[in-house]
């Protein structure tokens, strides 16, 4: 094997060489072993090193910074050279490709320390990008509570969902604060929009909103956050949005808000006959359940003067006309109160007309101290024609 790998000179064919020749031989084949150790070590490092690089321009990249290109001819030259490092000098300028090993990795190192930098100051700007984000997103669960429900507010809406999924993607898995503060400012973003959604009763926009995955319950912790999507679209009257929450993302259609109200309880205050035949009929929610104040959905519905939920809630039979609230008001009080003379005339049938609340106050009386003359004088012509039925 000796004779056949290497040239020992003048030892004759079949005869075993000096042992000098042999050392000789052996320390060479040291000699090179150890030398594609070395190499192979170094050319690790400097790949270990280039990753680095690369990892870190991604991270840039992804930011949405420029600086990131300014790395990318570094690396590709530095890979390029590991490449010719390993392919041919290796076999031909062991020592050669060692220098190069040593040099691309000191510019890759160099390169990776800029980089560092770099993204400190990204992460730093990240931050009050974010930190403004969040006072506009604070900013809009106020508007698409309070103002107007339309297309604009709930497109106005989704763009503050798409912002916050950009910042999202600027975070690097290294900047975790940052990070975890967008994923959860993109929460409260897509509640916002949920609730825009279901005011304004888009009912395909509801759908992509809850596929991206906004929480049906909108529980999100957020402190203007007082009710469910589902309240506000009985609020508004939007049965199908309704229907979408409670049978396909199983909401609670007897939910409650922070004031113990139910949908029915929003739905038969704002006058919406379908949402509450929807929730009492096929969800079986009982209209008799009731709010933080007393009050059940005829009551609210009477208050409103809503007479047609007042006439289909009192014929389930499963409503008390004379059902009092906290205060001790009837559905005929309150609708006294509130001057609607149609509910009054319709109840003033089927409740008891001198039932007081808890401060000795009858309908008539109510009626008289609002000032609706008319409503108290039908009163008044009831009560005696009730008293002369009863007498006779």
């Amino acid at each position: 094997m000796l004779r056949r790998s290497f040239s020992l000179g003048a030892a004759p064919v079949g005869v075993c060489p000096q042992p000098e020749a042999v050392l000789a031989v052996v320390a060479t084949i040291h000699q090179k072993i150890a030398t594609v150790r070395v190499l192979r070590g170094e050319c690790e490092k400097t790949r270990d090193a280039a990753w680095d690089v690369y990892a870190g321009i991604e991270r840039l990249q992804r930011s949405g910074s420029d600086c990131g290109q300014e790395f990318v001819r570094t690396y590709y030259e530095a890979v390029c050279a590991i490449d010719c490092v390993l392919d041919v000098c290796a076999a031909k300028y062991p020592w050669r490709a060692i220098i190069y090993a040593y040099r691309y990795r000191n510019e890759l190192e160099e390169a990776g320390e800029r980089i560092s930098r770099a993204t400190a100051k990204l992460c730093e700007s990240l931050g009050v990008t974010v930190a403004r984000m969040k006072q506009q997103i604070e900013a809009m669960a106020k508007q698409v509570k309070g103002s107007k429900p339309t297309a604009a507010l709930s497109a106005k809406a989704r763009m503050t969902t798409t912002e916050a999924g950009i910042l999202i993607n600027r975070a690097s898995n290294d900047d975790a604060a940052n990070k975890k503060q967008a994923i959860d400012l993109r929460d409260m973003a897509r509640a916002n929009e949920l609730v825009a959604v279901c005011r304004e009763g888009s009912l395909a926009h509801a759908r992509r909103v809850l596929k991206a995955g906004a929480d049906p319950t909108g529980r999100d912790g957020s402190p203007q956050r007082k009710l469910a999507p589902i309240h506000f679209a009985a609020l508004e009257g939007h049965a199908r949005i309704v229907k979408l929450l409670v049978e396909k993302y199983r909401v609670d259609p007897a939910v409650r808000d922070d004031n113990d109200r139910t949908p029915l309880h929003h739905a038969a205050g704002r006058g919406h006959l379908d949402v509450v035949i929807y929730l009492v009929t096929m969800r079986k929610v009982d209209p008799s359940e009731k709010d933080g104040q007393g009050n059940t959905a005829l009551l609210r519905a009477a208050h409103a003067g809503h007479l047609d939920i007042v006439e289909y809630l009192v014929a389930l039979r499963k409503v008390d006309p004379d059902e009092q609230d906290g205060q001790g008001n009837t559905a005929l009080v309150r609708a006294a109160h509130a001057g609607h003379r149609h509910v009054v005339a319709w109840l003033s049938c089927r409740c008891t007309l001198d039932a007081k609340n808890s401060l000795g106050r009858s309908a008539v009386d109510e009626a008289k101290r609002k000032g609706h003359t008319a409503i108290a004088k039908d009163l008044a012509r009831m009560g005696e024609y009730t008293k002369t039925i009863r007498g006779a």
